[in-house]
């Protein structure tokens, strides 16, 4: 079995970019923590939810294929809602 090398800092990277798009006009460390702790949050959510429903073994299945897409499809409904300032 190949090595397999793991970026140790992907969701901080991740958490980096998406920060300063949350708060355009400063933050006091309070709402920096409570951001960060919320996208870690949502990011062990979601690695849980897709560890739990994914398919066993390496190959994807139509399952998973639907699962990711319908998780893609929620995600892009809120960024809109976000947009319209409806959420």
């Amino acid at each position: 079995m190949a090595s397999e090398t793991v970026a140790p800092q992907m969701l901080q990277d991740e958490f980096d970019k998406f920060a300063p798009m949350a708060y355009h006009h400063g933050v006091t460390l309070q709402q920096y923590t409570d951001l960060r702790r919320a996208f870690f949050a949502g990011a062990a959510s979601f690695l849980a939810l897709a560890m739990a429903e994914l398919s066993p073994g390496d190959d994807a299945t139509e399952h998973d294929v639907r699962l990711v897409r319908a998780l893609q499809a929620e995600l892009r409904e809120f960024n809109e809602a976000v947009k319209r300032g409806d959420k």
